[in-house]
């Protein structure tokens, strides 16, 4: 074979792996087109997953928000419902209270209803006694009258009595001056006396030394 037949079968033997190499570079450049589409494709793809991530997220933070509020009104709820429970208590210990209360109105009213019915008797028993004693007024009322006359008649006496007790006044008056002057004698004479006798103390002892010198 000669050089120009090696040389255009070289030729052609380039052309064809020129036209190869473009046929795969057009099927590379195809396979490229629809690389780049199917990644636009999946670009879109997770763009939307991040968006619906991010969705999600945003869901998440609202669940975990209301969880919260949720958490917060269930602890208002038991702080309320503990309340609540104290209240009851505290009405149950008042109506206990009130139960007590009752009763002892209830007793009360029982000792009222008692001391009504001894007050009925004490009234009874003092009509009894006021009509007795309205008797015995009217009895006073006839013994005043009949002293009443008598004491008109006793005061007569009186009177005559009254009298009398003047002039024995007037005589008891005229006695006590006499014995007044008595006793004013009595102490004149005691007096007296006294005196005398001291006189004849001293005649004693005058008459004794008397004696003595004499002897």
């Amino acid at each position: 074979m000669s050089s120009g037949e090696k040389i255009l079968q070289l030729l052609e033997s380039m052309q064809s792996d020129i036209k190869g190499i473009r046929e795969e570079q057009s099927a590379m450049r195809s396979d490229m087109k629809d690389f780049k589409q199917s990644q636009s494709v999946m670009q879109s793809d997770i763009n939307d997953l991040k968006q619906s991530q991010s969705a999600m997220q945003s869901d998440i933070n609202d669940l975990k928000q209301s969880q919260s509020v949720m958490r917060s009104d269930i602890n208002d709820l038991k702080q309320s419902q503990s309340v609540m429970q104290s209240d009851i208590n505290d009405l149950k210990q008042s109506q206990s209270v009130m139960q007590s209360d009752i009763n002892d109105l209830k007793q009360s009213q029982s000792v009222m209803r008692s001391d009504i019915n001894d007050l009925r008797e004490e009234q009874s028993t003092m009509q009894s006694v006021l009509a007795l004693i309205q008797v015995q007024l009217q009895e006073h009322g006839a013994i005043l009258s009949a002293l009443q006359t008598a004491s008109e008649f006793h005061k007569a006496d009186i009177d005559n009595l009254t009298h009398a007790a003047a002039q024995i006044q007037g005589e008891m008056k005229e006695l006590r001056a006499g014995q007044h002057r008595i006793e004013t004698d009595v102490r004149e004479i005691k007096e007296n006396y006294l005196s005398l006798a001291e006189i004849t103390i001293e005649h004693e002892v005058s008459i004794r030394n008397l004696r003595r010198k004499l002897g």
